[in-house]
């Protein structure tokens, strides 16, 4: 699964808030993902956020199951 697909299906991710926090505009960071432009640190920033998503989802599915 790559980047953009990850961004899609867990979701979660806002491409705003990653402009904000890295100080870059929201259509930067859309073409980073979208392979228009490249840029490490984006690209690093949203693999850790989407990392953080499936970490946050893993969590809220196995505190449903035990309840």
């Amino acid at each position: 699964m790559n980047l953009k697909q990850a961004y899609e299906f867990y979701q979660g991710v806002r491409l705003s808030e990653v402009a904000k926090d890295l100080d870059v505009s929201e259509a930067f960071v859309s073409q980073v993902l979208s392979g228009k432009r490249s840029s490490a640190q984006v690209t690093t920033e949203l693999r850790q956020r989407i990392e953080n998503r499936i970490t946050e989802l893993k969590s809220n599915l196995c505190s449903r199951q035990s309840s």
